[in-house]
């Protein structure tokens, strides 16, 4: 009689104990709208003022009365559906500890069914990094800035913002504005909407035939939203110019004439992730389609059928020429990225010292900001005239042709870039 007391006693406790806890859990519900409403305060305070209303930090409509909570140890995490349309969501997660906030903008790209692209940016706009997660829901870091002010969903933010320099590794110190730290997956899902019926086959922005893998519904649709997606600016993971990406679809079109493009889906999934031979793309994964890749691919397109290169079937597989035309394709690459890392990811340490690959480094980089003028704008097929661009063109293809990875070859040394030439010509290449 006394055991089963005691078993009583215990559980009458353990019964006090959770409710006890359960009671402190609704006696902290009943202040969350107060607190809700002080970080919006909160969030109110860090707005930088700008009068244009497609600026960064005015798109955003928070919904506070949407706001969900929780809370670990000592901090507290505020979660806020700021924007929204059919493809992305952004979301603002603020941090109170000690007495303090720091928030950041998480936007959320779900334009991919394999990956979910994830932006880090400071409240007011200033990107911060770049990742994504796969389709196990992995976290994978892409890149991280410091200067660049990239947005994924909308236009850039006009004016000056204070600079954020972000270093490795990231302490998550309360009470400095902003936190970084690993993303968490999107707390709110995308609106539901738009787009095609399903069935329904989308246009593509230039004309193809499915010479091969036709058969293969996943394959055909991988094939279709990619090329649309790159006509938008949108790569894998990050965004690039998107009138630069229109302006090099249409001239793809136009110099088309009525000749699709043949897409092709190899029998043999070996070799390179995408070919380009004989007026045909071939990819070996049917159930994958990077967007880097293929538009890689479609820029030796462009080259071949503009006619600007007669002989340019003949500048393949390590041929005479070949690095001419790699190297104009990585440049025109890394010049829609805004970015150098590619040609200089390409080139094969182990044939530099550090003390040389350091100052190629930096006389690259310097080299190539020649091509944007102080807004950030190509500069057009002009820059070219420009005392040490071409003589940079040439130096660079020559170390390109001889210490490349993979695109070592005889070049033709006189030979300009006439396919980026002929981009940088075209009008609309910039957003205004």
């Amino acid at each position: 009689m006394k055991r089963n007391l005691k078993y009583v006693l215990s559980a009458v406790f353990l019964l006090c104990l959770v409710y006890a806890c359960r009671k402190d859990e609704r006696i902290l519900e009943t202040r969350l709208p107060e607190d809700v409403a002080e970080m919006a305060e909160w969030y109110g305070r860090q707005l930088l003022p700008n009068e244009n209303p497609q600026a960064f930090a005015n798109m955003n409509k928070p919904d506070w009365n949407g706001t969900v909570v929780k809370k670990k140890g000592d901090s507290t995490l505020y979660t806020t559906l700021i924007l929204t349309d059919a493809k992305s969501t952004r979301e603002l997660q603020v941090t109170y500890y000690d007495g303090s906030y720091t928030g950041l903008v998480r936007q959320y790209d779900f334009a991919r069914e394999d990956s979910t692209a994830v932006g880090t940016f400071t409240i007011n706009g200033r990107m911060l990094d770049i990742g994504y997660f796969d389709g196990k829901n992995r976290y994978v870091l892409k890149a991280v800035t410091n200067k660049r002010n990239i947005v994924l969903m909308g236009t850039e933010m006009g004016g000056e913002l204070p600079e954020v320099v972000v270093t490795r590794p990231w302490p998550g110190t309360p009470g400095t504005g902003t936190i970084i730290g690993t993303p968490t997956l999107p707390t709110f899902p995308p609106i539901i909407g738009g787009g095609t019926y399903p069935g329904t086959p989308e246009p593509t922005p230039i004309e193809i035939i499915f010479k091969c893998g036709g058969d293969n519904k996943q394959f055909v649709d991988l094939v279709t939203k990619a090329l649309n997606e790159l006509k938008s600016g949108i790569m894998s993971n990050y965004t690039v110019s998107p009138c630069f990406m229109a302006a090099f679809f249409k001239n793809l079109q136009q110099k088309q004439n009525g000749n699709p493009l043949n897409i092709c889906l190899k029998e043999s999934p070996t070799g390179a992730n995408g070919t380009y031979s004989n007026n045909t793309v071939g990819f070996i994964a049917g159930d994958y389609v990077s967007n880097e890749v293929f538009f890689h691919e479609l820029i030796h397109y462009y080259q071949n059928i503009s006619g600007l290169y007669p002989n340019f079937s003949s500048m393949g597989g390590n041929s005479k020429g070949f690095a001419n035309i790699e190297f104009e394709t990585q440049l025109m690459t890394d010049l829609v990225e805004g970015i150098g890392d590619g040609y200089l990811n390409q080139l094969d340490r182990t044939l530099f010292t550090t003390a040389e690959f350091d100052v190629l480094d930096e006389s690259y980089r310097n080299w190539f900001k020649k091509f944007y003028d102080s807004n950030g704008n190509f500069k057009g097929a002009e820059v070219f005239n420009e005392t040490g661009v071409m003589d940079g063109y040439y130096n660079y293809l020559k170390i390109y042709a001889t210490k490349s990875k993979y695109y070592k070859s005889e070049i033709f040394d006189t030979l300009k870039p006439l396919a980026l030439i002929n981009m940088l010509s075209t009008a609309g290449i910039n957003c205004k």
